[in-house]
Parts: structure tokens; C-alpha cells; sequence
């Protein structure tokens, strides 16, 4: 056996393919949204006699002494594919694939492992991580605090309108809505403009993005993006104009994307990651019925990656 290195156009169609059905994060839409900051999608690969056994997808970023490996960025998830047949050897062969990524020259290599597929490995530090799970699957479902049912029936009543987002129509609107949004949290903006224009995109093709949008008397009041990855819905990008709060629209937008995607097969909304010391954030995911998950994430820094 061995493990290689891979762009797309090295792998047969029939390989792309399915490793691309694994996962939202490894097809080839959301992982070319990366290329507009410099990244590259990667594939490593453990190989016997040609065949592909295992395979993970992510991305790098970087050159030289400083390039770096995330499967996948913003602490999404690793897609992972196993051939069938070779389930059985799982363990033996994410650690040979371990090897391969802990050989190559990244200084800094990410792996956020929720499904808990791979075992632990001398070059890996592990790290957990935790989100909260609402299980929406039931047709009559609601969020289980009663302030926050009355939140969304007033938003409601104050006609809240949500269309789903038109980069010709917003984009404009929604860049000033990004903008004040992080200056308000004083950071900088993570992603470029051509970025959100790709993903719009995206959305446009693929029902997988939700891209949720509500302004109120022509002025923008919320913008939220959502990924579905198999029967999971994972909130992940949400900007709001805080003059906005009597309308209610964080708590509509959610609520309503979580129905319209449990008709589509969706089971579980992911509340997403918090930190430590977010303690309003955790009061807020458990509100919705979020459970507590817990899931390893690798990470390896190598030289001057200890430092960065």
C-alpha cells in the first residue's frame, strides 16, 4: 500500500466521484469556493495497486515553508471516503493515511474528524471540539423554550419577509450588512467579495446552500447561510443589523430553514461550535434543544508552524 498526493485531474472519474458523494464538503462546488483566497483542493489517497481504499479531501493553503492543510476550513468537516470492502480495515488504513500528511510539508494540518473515524496517531495531537445537535426530524417540531416560540410568532406578526438571497438583487445591500456586522464584533472580513459571489452561485445550482435573506423597509436587517451535508443542516455564516432586533429575524430564519429542510430528509440542525467563553451563545443553542456532541479533531504543527 501507499499514500499519495492528488489534485482532481490525477484521479479517474469514477474516484471523484465517489469520493464527492460522501459529503457536501468534498464536492467540487463547495471546495473550489476556497480558490478565490489562494486555496487548492487536495485529495491524499491510500492506494494498492492503483485501487483507492481510503480518502480524505481538504484544503491547502499557503507555499512553500508555510503551506498548510485543513480538511475541512472554518472547522467544518472532514470528508472521508472508504472503499465498501475495506470498512473492516478502517483503523490500519487512516493510519497509514496519517502517515502520508504527517510526511509532507505542511506546517500547520487540521482534520475535524466528526464522525470519529480516525484512530489516534503519534504525529496528531488530538483536540476536542463540541457543537449542539437539535434533532428536527419530527413533522411537529419546535424549539422547546417557550421565549423563544414567542420570539419567532411575533416575527410573524410583524410580516417578516425572507427570500432566499440574490447576489444580482443584494449584493450590494448584503456587503454593507457583512461589513458593519464584523466591525460591530472588531474584526476584519474573513472572506473577499468574490467569495460571496461564488457561493451565491453556488446556491443558485445547489439546493445544499441555503442562503436565507430579510431586509425590512428596503433595508437589510439579516443575512443567514446554511449548509446541508447529508441529513444534516449546519448553520455557518449569520450577519444581522442590531436595530433590527424587534423584528425577530434570527430566530424566523432558523426556525423556518430548519422545517423546509426536514421536509427535504434533514434530521439534525447543527447549531455550530462555540467558544469556551461564550456562555450566551451556549444559553442561546441550548434554548433550541441542542445536545450537547463531542468529536476529536487532529491537528499537527510542524516547525515554524509551532509558532504561527
Amino acid at each position: 500500500m501507499n499514500v499519495a498526493r492528488y489534485n482532481a485531474n490525477q484521479l479517474s472519474n469514477s474516484t471523484i466521484k465517489a469520493i464527492h458523494s460522501t459529503s457536501f464538503y468534498a464536492s467540487e462546488g463547495f471546495a473550489n469556493l476556497f480558490r478565490s483566497s489562494g486555496g487548492k483542493p487536495i485529495y491524499w489517497v491510500v492506494e494498492e495497486d492503483g485501487k483507492p481504499l481510503v480518502a480524505i479531501k481538504g484544503i491547502e493553503v499557503g507555499i512553500g515553508p508555510l503551506k498548510r492543510f485543513m480538511s475541512m476550513p472554518d472547522g467544518l468537516y472532514a470528508p472521508v471516503w472508504i472503499a465498501p470492502e475495506y470498512d473492516h480495515a478502517s483503523d490500519e488504513l487512516f493510519d497509514i493515511l496519517l502517515d502520508g500528511l504527517a510526511g509532507y510539508s505542511y506546517v500547520k494540518t487540521f482534520i475535524y474528524d466528526f464522525a470519529d473515524r480516525f484512530p489516534k496517531h503519534k504525529s496528531f495531537e488530538v483536540k476536542m471540539c463540541e457543537t449542539g445537535l437539535v434533532n428536527i426530524a419530527d413533522p411537529n417540531w419546535e424549539p422547546p423554550d417557550d421565549k423563544l416560540r414567542a420570539q419567532i410568532r411575533k416575527a410573524e406578526r410583524e410580516g417578516i419577509s425572507v427570500v432566499p438571497f440574490s447576489w444580482d438583487r443584494h449584493h450590494i445591500a448584503f456587503l454593507d450588512l457583512m461589513n458593519r456586522t464584523e466591525q460591530r464584533h472588531g474584526r476584519a472580513p474573513k472572506y473577499s467579495v468574490a467569495f460571496f459571489e461564488q457561493l451565491a452561485n453556488l446556491a443558485s445550482v445547489d439546493k445544499r446552500v441555503q442562503w436565507a435573506w430579510c431586509e425590512y423597509e428596503s433595508k437589510p436587517a439579516c443575512s443567514h447561510i446554511y449548509f446541508i451535508d447529508g441529513t444534516m443542516l449546519q448553520g455557518w455564516n449569520f450577519y444581522f443589523d442590531k436595530a433590527f432586533s424587534f423584528l425577530k429575524p434570527n430566530q424566523y430564519i432558523s426556525y423556518t430553514v430548519c422545517r423546509e429542510s426536514a421536509k427535504q430528509g434533514v434530521t439534525h440542525f447543527n447549531l455550530g461550535g462555540s467558544p469556551e467563553s461564550a456562555e450566551g451563545l451556549s444559553y442561546y443553542k441550548k434554548r433550541w434543544g441542542g445536545e450537547t456532541y463531542r468529536y476529536p479533531s487532529l491537528v499537527r504543527l510542524a516547525h515554524i508552524g509551532k509558532l504561527l
